[in-house]
């Protein structure tokens, strides 16, 4: 499940652009920005990365590089920084031991996030995850990493759910580049079965909503919906509206970070 784990580490840096001036700054501020993450190369580091055989229990999809549709924005109240996230998105499952595996999607070359869960039972239970995310002013690129647990664990799939089930997560989140933490707490809704098309296949799915206040150093909110495979487990689609306030040296005193967007599976195979 996604907490938001956008810790941005601007503050420091923010000075910085008010000495770059001239045409040359203009130029490069209009090309700056990610590009769309490469397919191909995500299945060369998959081929270069060790990953368990795969596993035949219930909801552990295959190990491989699988190919999203998407479209989404993250913004910054600093100088309305924008950058688009891909069209075409892949996303690496990777198998580890006791039935778990590692779900990473790469929104654009700048930004990608991952999620460790493990099946048990018929459930699908979240521990936690990372994001790796970047910025560019020109004159220089801030750089965010972060890691959160989930402490207990949480399911975020359960096959014997009826609509209106609702649980409750507790997650913490640290930031390795500027040294902050965040709490994210809420809950974890199912709605219901559903139907998501994946290349012209109907593929039954369970829709869970969550909604989750962020506190700490950062402070905001983030509403997802995330729609799995009932035969696999597989993030099928995922939709979400995330906003965080970061401090920040005067006289700015905060900087808001906003992201919008969704993905959804195009090919049931992945490529390995």
């Amino acid at each position: 499940m996604q907490r938001h784990r956008r810790l941005l580490a601007v503050a420091g840096a923010l000075t910085v652009i008010a000495a770059s001036a001239g045409g040359w700054f203009v130029r490069e501020w209009a090309r700056r920005g990610p590009k769309e993450a490469s397919v191909p190369g995500a299945v060369e580091r998959f081929r270069s990365s060790s990953t368990l055989p795969s596993s035949a229990a219930r909801l552990v999809p295959t190990p491989g590089v699988y190919t999203f549709a998407g479209d989404g924005q993250e913004k910054l109240s600093f100088m309305a920084t924008h950058q688009q996230q891909g069209r075409t998105l892949p996303a690496t499952v990777t198998h580890a031991t006791n039935n778990c595996w590692r779900f990473e999607i790469e929104y654009n070359t700048f930004h990608r996030q991952t999620w460790n869960w493990c099946a048990r039972d018929g459930r699908l239970v979240e521990q936690g995850g990372s994001t790796h995310q970047q910025f560019d002013f020109v004159a220089f690129k801030v750089d965010e990493n972060s890691t959160v647990a989930c402490d207990p664990p949480f399911s975020i799939v359960d096959t014997a759910d009826r609509p209106g089930h609702t649980t409750t997560s507790s997650c913490r989140g640290h930031s390795t580049t500027s040294g902050t933490d965040m709490l994210a707490r809420g809950t974890v809704k199912f709605i219901g079965a559903a139907s998501i098309d994946v290349g012209g296949t109907a593929v039954p799915a369970l829709h869970y909503h969550a909604d989750r206040t962020i506190s700490g150093d950062q402070t905001g909110h983030e509403v997802s919906d995330f729609w799995f495979s009932v035969a696999n487990g597989m993030l099928l689609r995922n939709e979400r509206d995330i906003r965080v306030i970061s401090p920040a040296p005067a006289p700015l005193h905060t900087v808001t970070y906003t992201e919008r967007g969704w993905f959804q599976l195009a090919a049931l195979t992945p490529r390995s």
